[in-house]
């Protein structure tokens, strides 16, 4: 993970997001590895529901000390009550993922003070508009938000990275997995992509063009 983290630096990146949350010894390691091999690069975690409280407590106080920005879904989605004890004594912000699929969600987070950060993704939420409706909800309590993705092909990152440039409140963009697949063959087009930035085309629609790959 460090090698790899050092590799993305050399090539220009400057955000990048570890996994942890399966043990605690192995996650401390691995970011003390890698805050020491990317150095210029600020990084954030995501336990992925891995932690009770006080693992959680004890890993934000960890990783505050070793320059991690936020940390994404450390307790299961339905412990609430343990997210805004968290919250209130965590050195870093916390972002609630799993705990948010729709702007009720979103309104409950905010009601129990559980979240300084929300992700959205728009296969988990059901698209653009749902998107727009947590968005609002979260902006409207000062909470800001990012957005996230799952596996989405290059017309899914479109998607997302036109909503990012269109929200001011949306203030991260975790938008990459169009890197892990060749869509090349059916999709064209929709954005262009420098490491680390991601350019919108000035065109209708997504500007996302589909191949007829029957031609």
């Amino acid at each position: 993970m460090a090698d790899k983290a050092a590799q993305l630096a050399a090539k220009g990146y400057r955000e990048i997001k570890i996994k942890a949350g399966s043990d605690g010894d192995v996650d401390r390691k691995a970011i003390k590895l890698i805050a020491s091999c990317a150095p210029q690069v600020h990084l954030k975690v995501d336990a992925n529901q891995g932690w009770n409280v006080p693992q959680a407590l004890a890993m934000t106080h960890y990783y505050a000390d070793h320059g991690v920005g936020a940390v994404e879904q450390p307790l299961p989605h339905w412990d609430l009550r343990g997210a805004s004890y968290l919250r209130s004594r965590s050195p870093i912000p916390i972002m609630a993922d799993e705990s948010c699929f729709t702007a009720h969600d979103a309104m409950t987070i905010i009601q129990h003070q559980a979240a300084d950060i929300i992700n959205i993704k728009l296969m988990k939420c059901g698209g653009i508009y749902p998107a727009l409706q947590i968005n609002a909800v979260a902006e409207a309590a000062g909470i800001r938000c990012m957005v996230g993705c799952m596996l989405e092909s290059r017309l899914g990152i479109a998607a997302g990275a036109h909503l990012v440039a269109s929200q001011p409140n949306i203030i991260y963009a975790d938008l990459d997995s169009f890197r892990d697949f060749d869509d090349s063959g059916f999709i064209s087009q929709g954005f262009d992509f420098e490491v680390p930035t991601i350019s919108l085309r000035d065109v209708a629609g997504l500007g996302v063009e589909m191949i007829d790959t029957a031609l």
